[in-house]
């Protein structure tokens, strides 16, 4: 192959056909209450924007203005889609700038001629842990509002119990 080919591969827009090099596809999250998604996308992207300063990760502040999400409730699935600046992940992961992904997680080169550069990228995992805690921290939050709701529509009286012995 080329190097003008191998270049062209390595842009996300040729990758991940129709979307921008800045955005990286939504992340979705999906509930069974359009009430409890709404009240509960705001509390996550503001963590988010929080792991963002507590960890001083700064691109001139784009990262953080770039969150936006919006609910929607389909037939029969509730969902969200989060979506950021593509870089963020790159943050996330550590990798980015001649540090690939593969590199990260082995912790060796890919290529010799990269002997002498080093790694310098360290992960900043503002997103990953955060998004597995919330997505946890909603399916309990669901579970609660689901057990709450049949709780209402089923009275002492309602309930028989026979024990034979």
């Amino acid at each position: 192959m080329s190097r003008r080919n191998w270049r062209g591969l390595s842009r996300a827009s040729d990758v991940i056909p129709g979307v921008p090099n800045n955005v990286i596809p939504d992340v979705q999250i999906t509930a069974k209450s359009v009430e409890i998604l709404r009240a509960f996308m705001p509390v996550f992207v503001e963590r988010l924007r929080r792991n963002i300063d507590t960890m001083n990760i700064g691109h001139e502040g784009d990262l953080d203005d770039s969150f936006r999400f919006n609910v929607r409730k389909g037939n029969s699935v509730v969902s969200a889609n989060l979506s950021f600046n593509f870089y963020g992940r790159f943050v996330d992961m550590g990798v980015g700038k001649g540090t690939t992904l593969v590199e990260r997680q082995t912790g060796r080169l890919l290529f010799e001629g990269r002997a002498g550069t080093g790694n310098k990228r360290k992960p900043k995992p503002w997103f990953s842990p955060q998004y597995v805690f919330e997505k946890d921290r909603l399916a309990e939050i669901t579970a609660e509002a689901m057990a709450a709701l049949s709780a209402q529509f089923i009275s002492p009286d309602d309930v028989q119990v026979t024990v034979n012995i």
